[in-house]
């Protein structure tokens, strides 16, 4: 569980499903929305975080 005195940045957002032209494109916006979030979720635990908690605590799936 994530301690609420440590400040977590926000993990991205999950762009829209309008917003895919579904063109097959590379790279596509659900490309950057993945790998901001692999980063995000390397920053929250080199901040000793963990990040499926914070995920679910904001109502999103911590799969991605």
């Amino acid at each position: 569980m994530t301690s609420p005195s440590v400040p977590f940045p926000a993990p991205p957002n999950e762009p829209e499903e309008y917003l895919c032209c579904h063109r097959h494109c590379s790279p596509c916006i659900k490309d950057y929305y993945r790998e901001a979030l692999a980063r995000w979720i390397v920053t929250v635990r080199e901040m000793g975080g963990n990040p499926e908690d914070i995920l679910t605590q904001l109502g999103r799936k911590p799969g991605g």
